[in-house]
C-alpha cells in the first residue's frame, strides 16, 4: 500500500496489507514525510525510491523557479539601466535610482545618501516617504547610516523599534533595508528603503537592492565625474576670459 501522509490510499496491490507482515515506511522529502509504503520488506525499497523520485522532482522545480527568478532580475535590471546610465545629472539619476527602487522592494519610503565630494559630507540627494532624513542629516549621522557605511555591508531591520541605531526624532518606519552604494575602492553612499507598516523583509529582497545598489552605484559615479570635468571646464574657461 501506498499512502499520503494524512493515511489516504494512493495504491494497493492487494486489497489490504497483510498485517502480521506489514511494516510502515516513510516517503520523506527535505526531511519531512509525504507518505508511506505499507508491507512487507520490500516496501522499504520502495520508499527509499519514491524519496529519491520525489526529491529529484523537488530540486527541478526549484531550479526551475530559480532560473526563472534570475531571468526575470536580469530582465528588470537591464530596463533599469538603461534608464539610469541615460542621465549624467547625479541628483536625477539619484531620484531615478530610488523611484526604481521603490518598484523593486515594497515600500512606502526610500532615499539615497550620498557622501558631497566637493563638501567631504552626507547629504539626502533624492527621497520619498516620510523617511524624514533631510532633517536628520543636519544633526549627527543616524547611527544606522554610520554602521552600513562603516561596514560596507547591506542590512535587513524588520522591526526598527528593537534597534537603537533606528532611534531618532520623526522616524516612523518599522522594517528597512539599506545597502551601501559600493564602487570599487569606497563607498559612495546608500539606499535605504522601508516600510510604515509591518512587512518582513527577506533575504531575496536584500539581495535584490544589493544587485540594483551595485549597477546604480556606478551610474552615480560617473554622474559626478561628469559633473566635476563640466564644472572644472567652466571654471577654465572662466578664467581665460577674465586673463584676456
Amino acid at each position: 500500500w501506498i499512502e499520503d501522509k494524512s493515511g489516504q490510499l494512493l495504491l494497493a496491490t492487494t486489497a489490504s496489507p497483510v498485517l502480521t507482515t506489514a511494516s510502515r515506511y516513510p516517503i520523506r522529502v527535505a526531511d519531512k514525510i509525504v507518505g508511506w509504503a505499507i508491507g512487507a520488506e520490500k516496501a522499504e525499497a520502495i520508499s527509499t525510491l519514491l524519496s529519491f523520485l520525489a526529491q529529484q522532482e523537488l530540486d527541478q522545480k526549484e531550479l526551475a523557479n530559480a532560473l526563472w527568478e534570475k531571468n526575470q532580475e536580469m530582465s528588470l535590471f537591464q530596463d533599469i539601466s538603461t534608464q539610469i546610465t541615460a542621465s549624467l545629472e547625479v541628483r536625477e539619476v539619484a531620484n531615478l535610482v530610488i523611484e526604481e527602487a521603490g518598484k523593486i522592494i515594497p515600500c512606502t519610503s526610500g532615499a539615497i545618501v550620498l557622501l558631497n565630494p566637493y563638501t567631504d559630507k552626507l547629504e539626502v540627494y533624492a527621497e520619498f516617504g516620510k523617511v524624514n532624513l533631510d532633517q536628520q542629516m543636519r544633526l549627527p549621522n543616524p547611527k544606522i547610516i554610520q554602521a552600513i557605511l562603516d561596514s560596507g555591508k547591506g542590512e535587513i531591520i524588520n522591526d526598527t523599534s528593537q534597534d537603537d541605531r533606528c532611534d531618532f526624532p520623526n522616524f516612523s518606519l518599522h522594517s528597512l533595508i539599506c545597502v551601501p552604494l559600493k564602487t570599487k575602492d569606497r563607498v559612495i553612499g546608500l539606499v535605504e528603503v522601508g516600510s510604515e507598516v509591518d512587512i518582513a523583509y527577506t533575504p531575496h529582497d536584500l539581495k535584490l537592492l544589493l544587485m540594483f545598489a551595485d549597477q546604480a552605484a556606478v551610474s552615480i559615479e560617473k554622474a559626478f565625474l561628469y559633473e566635476h570635468s563640466r564644472n572644472a571646464t567652466a571654471i577654465a574657461q572662466e578664467t581665460a576670459e577674465q586673463l584676456h
